[in-house]
């Protein structure tokens, strides 16, 4: 598919945001920071992807979108959004930050769509003056999850020059099989399995060893849904890799996120507490589409969605 193809699915809005459609849905994105400690506190490393849902101007429950969605259109939706989110990504374009993305390998079955999916965020990545290396796929993984399809998506994420992480990671013999033939960047830690390491000390000693280890195959950790203050410390006394969390700061449009401390100095806690948003809307990881506008008809195509989703 040629670059202008894959950009046609994409509203330029007044803002100078990105929004697309499925059906009577508009899809948008909002990303949380992503934060990794400093020698004098934190500073922002990366942000975390998230979905905004509307339905004729009203905020719309990922659950029921995904309720409306039709099963063929999953494998595309997932593509499309990832597209919305390298768009969107681009203020943060040459300040050095990650972008990452959730990705659903499940909804992808051949290496030919594998390709034109890696191929189709590619040109999103580049539009939007990304490097390549700055965009991250975090891949979805459950216990009945085909492996092998896996890694050859996350194969092929790599060679459009993307880079590959494993969300879920909890230690166990899964897991490390996982890391190992998925090889990836980034792993994200399942959220309770590391609350049990903060409990105590000698939880926390131990994490602290895991991380090393992981370091040490070129893997960061990530620490996610970090909501205490106290959390905050715990993991920045053991050096956690990344951090991010409603304690640091919530989700919200790139063009509202503190930009100029990008890669420079630490972010002190009264900053940090300016980048928390009272009540924001609801938000999902990457399977579900942001619709902020109506569909936009673009040169008389069918409406994306049509199928599934009634308005």
């Amino acid at each position: 598919m040629t670059a202008r193809k894959t950009l046609d699915a994409y509203v330029r809005d007044a803002d100078d945001t990105f929004s697309c459609a499925y059906g009577p849905f508009t899809l948008r994105s909002v990303f949380q920071p992503i934060f990794t400690p400093d020698l004098n506190g934190t500073r922002i490393a990366g942000f975390h992807s998230l979905v905004r849902i509307e339905r004729h101007g009203d905020a719309y429950a990922p659950g029921e979108f995904l309720n409306a969605v039709d099963p063929r259109d999953l494998s595309e939706i997932d593509s499309r959004l990832a597209g919305l989110h390298a768009l969107n990504g681009h203020p943060f374009a040459r300040t050095g930050a990650k972008i990452h993305i959730p990705r659903d390998p499940r909804h992808f079955y051949t290496s030919h769509e594998m390709r034109a999916d890696a191929e189709k965020l590619r040109h999103c990545t580049d539009a939007a003056g990304l490097a390549s290396r700055d965009v991250v796929c975090e891949l979805q993984m459950r216990d009945f999850d085909d492996l092998d399809r896996t890694v050859n998506f996350a194969a092929h994420l790599r060679r459009a020059g993307l880079l590959v992480a494993i969300d879920g990671y909890a230690g166990e013999e899964r897991d490390l099989k996982r890391v190992s033939e998925v090889r990836p960047s980034f792993v994200r830690f399942d959220q309770n399995w590391l609350r049990g390491f903060l409990e105590n000390s000698a939880g926390t000693a131990l994490l602290r060893v895991i991380i090393r280890q992981l370091a040490e195959r070129n893997i960061l950790a990530i620490a996610s849904g970090i909501d205490r203050e106290e959390e905050v410390q715990q993991l920045e006394r053991i050096q956690m890799p990344r951090i991010q969390g409603h304690a640091l700061a919530k989700p919200d449009r790139a063009a509202n996120l503190s930009l100029k401390r990008l890669g420079t100095g630490p972010v002190a806690v009264e900053d940090r507490q300016r980048m928390i948003i009272a009540n924001p809307p609801p938000l999902a990881p990457q399977p579900v589409m942001e619709l902020s506008r109506p569909p936009v008809q673009r040169r008389g195509a069918a409406v994306f969605g049509r199928r599934g989703a009634a308005g």
